[in-house]
């Protein structure tokens, strides 16, 4: 059985293999399994980049940030071209899935995030058991990323 979903994508030399991957699957299941951590990808940097905003480093800053260092705002950009692949790789998944003959994903079904979803600040995030351990995961997974 092809296992297409692994503890990381970034166990693919680049994203163009993961792209690859996902387009040559021929398992609904594995495609299914890579797309939910593909979200959750989404939603865990979705929470760095608000953090990041509510910091004050958002993208939208670079100009009147004078004494930041450069490093944060490439981590930024890079955050944000992230987002952007797992997008991309999200609705290649549902494409793929569809071809398959699996389940056909809307607008509504396409984020499977619920409605209630909300910008939140860093002290709600810290009193949130689930949102610190979404945190945890997604800076353990950086970390590991760098540290290869």
């Amino acid at each position: 059985r092809e296992q297409l979903t692994q503890k990381n994508t970034a166990n693919y030399a680049t994203f163009e293999d993961f792209v690859k991957r996902i387009k040559t699957c021929g398992s609904i299941e594995d495609l299914n399994q890579t797309r939910y951590h593909i979200l959750a990808e989404i939603m865990q940097a979705t929470i760095i980049q608000n953090l990041k905003q509510a910091k004050g480093i958002g993208a939208e800053d670079r100009d009147t940030l004078v004494g930041h260092i450069k490093g944060e705002l490439l981590k930024n950009r890079d955050l944000k071209r992230y987002l952007n692949q797992c997008q991309f790789a999200k609705k290649l998944c549902e494409k793929r899935i569809h071809q398959l003959g699996g389940q056909k994903f809307t607008a509504t079904t396409s984020t499977d995030l619920p409605h209630s979803i909300r910008k939140i600040s860093f002290a709600e995030l810290m009193t949130d058991e689930e949102g610190r351990r979404h945190l945890l995961g997604y800076m353990e997974r950086k970390k590991k990323q760098h540290s290869s």
